[in-house]
């Protein structure tokens, strides 16, 4: 195995994608009837092993947001954060368990050989298992903690990205206003309101970033400035407010949705780098 070229980012997403399938298998796809204490014990070490590469792939290297290789629940449990306070406390400790277990953990698999439910059948890949475990072989020696001096940075969302979302969120709000039509109690105001909120960050943005008065961008109604006045004066609780709202709404991540949201988060969390960084402009 040449390490090097398994360093790539386009083969460790096939490797996290391997075994973050496996691991949904585990333990998400199946009903507890059917597990034992040696898969759900397997489960964890397949997910701990998902996470080392989620770990590389979002802090080190800063290629995705950890968001994208997280279940649901995972993010409400806070999984990720809960995870990098222990690698990052005991790196050497937390890998080499994972690449200890490893083998076993794949052996674990073969309960659910043939499912009873649908008959689907969960293989090994004796190639990407060695692999798996070379490349955990690999992180135990070599693995830095936290950001890498070459990380990719993202740049901050530019004019026309801003008001290209702003767009966005209108048509979502157009939609869904649509939608209501045909509900017997009418337009969703609550999910209206949410949706109207997802500008406020781009307003913010706007301005902070000088690229011209946001009053150009806010509606002047009396209620929309005070809505607007009120997310600022919140600012990084408002703003954390709106990502988890686009991580957890089932419209906003429904499949009709899932683009437009998965843009809109993009941005967001951006902002929010910049405002954690102080990089952001001044009020």
């Amino acid at each position: 195995m040449d390490i090097q070229q398994k360093l790539e980012k386009t083969y460790i997403k096939k490797l996290i994608s391997h075994i973050g399938f496996m691991t949904w298998e585990v333990l998400f796809k199946y009903d507890e009837k059917y597990h034992t204490e040696e898969t759900r014990w397997g489960g964890r070490i397949l997910n701990q092993c998902h996470f080392v590469y989620a770990y590389y792939i979002c802090t080190v290297m800063g290629w995705e947001e950890p968001e994208y290789y997280q279940n649901d629940e995972e993010i409400s449990n806070g999984f990720f954060d809960k995870e990098t306070l222990k690698l990052e406390n005991d790196k050497n400790a937390y890998i080499k368990n994972v690449l200890d277990n490893l083998p076993r953990a794949f052996n674990s698999l073969d309960v659910f050989k043939a499912d009873p439910l649908n008959g689907q059948f969960i293989s090994h890949d004796e190639e990407k298992e060695k692999d798996h475990i070379a490349m955990m072989e690999y992180f135990l020696e070599n693995l830095k903690l936290g950001p890498s001096p070459d990380k990719v940075v993202s740049d901050k969302p530019t004019r026309d990205e801003i008001k290209s979302l702003i767009k966005v969120i209108d048509n979502i709000k157009q939609s869904v206003a649509l939608l209501s039509l045909s509900m017997p109690f009418g337009i969703d105001k609550k999910r209206i309101r949410e949706i109207e909120s997802l500008k406020f960050p781009l307003f913010f943005a706007w301005g902070a970033y000088h690229y011209g008065d946001r009053r150009a961008l806010v509606p002047q109604e009396f209620g929309y400035q005070m809505a607007y006045e009120a997310f600022t004066l919140n600012l990084e609780n408002s703003l954390k407010h709106n990502i988890t709202y686009l991580q957890t709404d089932r419209f906003m991540n429904s499949y009709s949705m899932k683009s437009s949201s998965s843009r809109i988060l993009e941005t967001l969390f951006k902002i929010q780098r910049d405002l954690e960084t102080n990089t952001i402009g001044n009020l």
